[in-house]
């Protein structure tokens, strides 16, 4: 429970704090109720822990960061015991019960800070809208504000169902209200695309799709009073179709350097890729030429930007392999728990697939502040469907 509410990082440890405390529960559980062995119901958890280690072991040898590499191998097995944790506190229908309203409550706590920081920030400029440069980030330092809201989308609109259709309008209109404010096309493209598919099997689609879709037309319209940062993006996405590798590159904000960058290194490590966490010590020697990030100055990409380039970057084929694994497999399981796949119902499934969903710029997996919120809604939807089938 921790975990959800500090992805905002109050404490100067960020998420590793509630992660260390998780995984010395899980420790504990294992000694305690399992003996040191794997039980049945440990044996999926462990397989798709395994999936995603066993990568970033094979890519340690030639890895151009062996420290960092080298961390992760020691020190993702922590996280195994952590979905244990996860998995057994949550088995509890009042413990999830309060689980789930606690991200409600984390995900309204942001919203209205960002509220109160657009009205401080109105001081400063004329109008309703933002200054120039500015964007609204809420209780957080930084941009992952609005890409934690959109994940988290569907889990707070399956909560929000027992209520009226209304409530849910609302919630949409203020998240798609924080991601115009705070610039990032991702969040956007992301709440359009949860929107969409989290209603095409839900009683309420045709009243609440019909709505969000004006919702967005007419952000869109005042979006050049909100937020010039956004405005100029949706405007360069949108205005003319770029035509060439150059007029793509600066529209999608140079990330086609990086992506061709990361493929570079995938076919030069096809297999094993260049070193899980060792994107950025690798991009000098796999850019191309007419990269645009000055690797000499220090400004070079961190990460892949894109989560499948950064598993093929990284770990090569076997990470591939290992990820798609695991999404088959968490189909496979809800299909034989639930005899269908309905993401209305299965909210935390969603958020996974949104969070992999390889049209759009969302971070690599094995980020450490962006990992324990892959881990925890694939457990507790692992949960779900082991308790349905129960």
């Amino acid at each position: 429970m921790c975990s959800a509410l500090v992805w905002n990082q109050p404490f100067i440890s960020g998420p590793r704090i509630p992660s260390l405390i998780l995984a010395i529960v899980g420790i504990y559980l294992w000694i305690q109720k399992d003996r040191f062995g794997l039980p049945l119901e440990r044996r999926k958890l462990f397989l798709l822990w395994l999936l995603m280690w066993l990568p970033g072991l094979i890519s340690l040898p030639g890895s151009y960061n062996p420290d960092k590499s080298f961390y992760f191998v020691v020190l993702f097995p922590l996280f195994f015991f952590v979905a244990i944790a996860l998995y057994d506190l949550l088995k509890s229908e009042k413990v999830m019960q309060l689980f789930e309203w606690l991200i409600v409550f984390a995900c309204v706590v942001w919203i209205a800070a960002a509220i109160f920081e657009y009205l401080l920030r109105l001081e400063w400029s004329e109008g309703m809208g933002l200054p120039a440069g500015l964007r609204i980030t809420g209780a957080f330092e930084n941009l992952r504000g609005g890409l934690f809201i959109t994940v988290l989308l569907p889990i707070v609109l399956y909560k929000l169902d027992r209520f009226k259709p209304w409530v849910q309008i609302v919630y949409l209109g203020l998240v798609l209200w924080w991601v115009v404010l705070s610039g990032v096309r991702t969040d956007l493209w992301s709440w359009i695309l949860i929107v969409t598919v989290y209603y095409l099997m839900h009683p309420y689609r045709k009243k609440v799709i019909l709505i969000a879709a004006g919702l967005l037309v007419a952000m869109v319209l005042v979006m050049q009073q909100l937020s010039p940062v956004m405005q100029s993006k949706v405007q360069a996405s949108i205005q003319e179709v770029p035509t060439s590798y150059k007029e793509w590159n600066k529209t999608l904000s140079y990330r086609p350097d990086i992506w061709s960058a990361g493929l570079n290194m995938f076919q030069a490590y096809p297999w094993r890729g260049v070193g899980v966490l060792a994107f950025e010590e690798a991009y000098d020697e796999h850019k191309i030429d007419t990269d645009q990030f000055d690797v000499a100055s220090g400004h070079r990409p961190f990460h892949a930007h894109h989560p499948w380039i950064s598993i093929i970057a990284e770990t090569g084929l076997f990470g591939v392999f290992g990820f798609v694994l695991i999404i088959a497999l968490l189909l496979r399981w809800t299909k034989q728990a639930f005899n269908t796949i309905n993401l209305t119902k299965s909210p935390y499934l969603l958020s996974f697939l949104i969070m992999l969903f390889p049209i759009h710029s969302m971070h690599p997996p094995y980020t450490v502040w962006w990992f324990p919120a892959l881990l925890m809604v694939m457990v507790v939807h692992l949960l779900k469907t082991e308790q349905q089938r129960a």
